[in-house]
């Protein structure tokens, strides 16, 4: 069987450049081997196959260590120094970093066709068999991690990983959440990154701090409180100083 790419004119080339426009990342397809005509059983498996063969090439370089396999929220992770940074629209969007005390991530576009896009390709990969490696559905688990509360998406909008076509960051925070609820994760390829994430949040300076942000400067008004506080404090320890002095 000839592999059917080279020609611009055929269904699988025309196929990706409309694909190209409605889903996030880039399909491009010289980033892609070649599929051949028996590799490819509808449309949704040619998204699929794309997306496949770029995350089974960068997660199969990845060292992967430990059980890790959940994370805390963006807010939780914010709180304890962990910064996110967007990656360019050239780097792949599965390819998920921590460097650093930095989550690198590229960055998401939420829409209306945002939803029915992922619904599509996870329901693609609950029908695949038990042993396939489901790496959409592993990317979205990731994001439902990472994204709680209407607040953890502002977060990721303020940083550029998220970018909100829908309005309400209340809208957005559903649609992730909502995704991978009863969903099978058989894959879990960003271990490696939640081992990481998690060493960081266990450290015990990080942990003082999340506390602290937490329990004590969880509003801007506990802030204010604070920082006045610690001003009459010194202003009272001067005016000891002075009158000691004075006295002497």
């Amino acid at each position: 069987m000839t592999t059917i790419l080279g020609s611009p004119e055929n269904i699988i080339t025309l196929s990706l450049e409309y694909f190209d426009k409605i889903t996030p990342g880039n399909l491009s397809e010289s980033r892609y081997e070649n599929p051949r005509e028996d590799d490819i059983k509808h449309l949704l498996g040619l998204l699929h196959y794309c997306w496949f063969y770029e995350f089974h090439s960068m997660v199969s370089q990845r060292r992967v260590v430990g059980r890790d396999r959940s994370m805390k929220s963006a807010t939780e992770l914010r709180e304890a120094e962990i910064k996110f940074k967007k990656f360019n629209i050239n780097r792949n969007l599965f390819d998920i970093r921590f460097v650093n005390r930095t989550m690198e991530i590229l960055y998401l576009i939420v829409d209306d066709t945002t939803e029915f896009v992922f619904r599509n390709l996870i329901a693609y990969e609950q029908y695949l068999r038990p042993s396939s490696m489901n790496y959409f559905t592993a990317y979205l688990n990731f994001i439902d991690y990472l994204v709680n509360s209407s607040n953890d998406v502002q977060i990721l909008r303020n940083y550029g990983v998220i970018r909100n076509l829908l309005g309400d960051n209340e809208v957005v925070s559903t649609v992730l959440n909502k995704l991978v609820n009863n969903v099978f994760v058989s894959l879990i390829c960003y271990e490696q990154v939640y081992h990481d994430v998690n060493k960081h949040c266990s450290g015990r300076c990080n942990v003082w701090l999340a506390t602290l942000r937490q329990d004590y400067f969880n509003t801007a008004w506990a802030l204010i409180s604070f920082f006045a506080a610690v001003a009459l404090l010194l202003l009272t320890a001067a005016q000891t100083v002075f009158s000691v002095r004075k006295s002497c």
